[in-house]
């Protein structure tokens, strides 16, 4: 099969135009990581993965947080900014999403119930308006030991469909960490 002068050249064009997409850097997906309680070993996991992912990751620590050991050193080496809950609530978010690789219960029942007396809950609501997904990685809410009520269990549980119903994503440990 022979190939006409003006072929080849649509031919070298297309060659080059993919050369150069490929070239391209693809932006970085913007997330906003949500230190909620100190369970520094999900937190790190989380970030770890985020930053392996090429992740644009800002994380929303209070200074109190950032002087525990761990994770101040797992903030430094993975995170690309930092900002404190204050900030994180005054500035407009341009995140694709919001993650929290742990909730404690009670920052989920107040987010279940609306109650915005903390900045985890306040973020929650600021996303909502904006638009931004909210995450929260499965293995982050606390497991029951077994010897909580029955009915203290369904609450909780409760608690966690209305989040469901609200759109906040509950995802497996291994999804969180693909994104």
């Amino acid at each position: 099969m022979e190939l006409t002068e003006a072929q080849l050249r649509k031919l070298v064009e297309r060659v080059m135009e993919l050369t150069l997409e490929l070239t391209v850097e693809q932006p970085k997906k913007k997330v906003l990581v949500v230190l909620s309680g100190y369970d520094a070993n999900r937190f790190s996991t989380v970030l770890q993965s985020l930053s392996e992912n090429s992740s644009d990751v800002t994380v929303v620590i209070s200074k109190e947080q950032l002087e525990f050991e761990e994770v101040g050193k797992v903030v430094c080496e993975f995170a690309n900014k930092i900002v404190t809950p204050k900030e994180a609530l005054a500035t407009q978010a341009k995140y694709e999403s919001i993650i929290f690789p742990a909730m404690p219960r009670d920052v989920l029942a107040k987010c279940a119930l609306c109650i915005s007396d903390t900045y985890e809950v306040m973020l929650i609501q600021k996303a909502f308006e904006e638009g931004i997904k909210v995450k929260i990685a499965k293995g982050g809410i606390a497991k029951f030991t077994g010897k909580e009520p029955e009915s203290y269990q369904n609450i909780v549980l409760g608690y966690i469909r209305t989040l469901l119903e609200y759109g906040i994503e509950i995802e497996l440990d291994s999804d969180t960490e693909k994104r």
